[in-house]
């Protein structure tokens, strides 16, 4: 099954609030939010949820938020 940009991008725009990501971070960020909600639908998968979950990791990311907000995705993902 294709999945559909805009859509994604639609799912991923609130993460832009928290720094400029490129498309390409935002279709990651859509797609990791949807395996996450796939695997637990009570997932707070809002971005200040995702921060506040990666605020330890942000030392390591050099203040990525891409970065954060993904290793808090990808964190949750493989604990679920």
């Amino acid at each position: 099954m294709a999945f559909a940009a805009q859509t994604l991008f639609d799912e991923a725009k609130c993460y832009t609030c928290f720094g400029e990501l490129t498309a390409g971070q935002m279709l990651v960020l859509a797609l990791e939010r949807r395996i996450l909600v796939a695997r637990n639908p009570a997932a707070d998968v809002s971005p200040q949820a995702l921060v506040a979950y990666a605020k330890c990791d942000l030392c390591f990311t050099e203040g990525s938020m891409f970065d954060a907000m993904e290793m808090a995705l990808l964190d949750q993902i493989s604990q679920s």
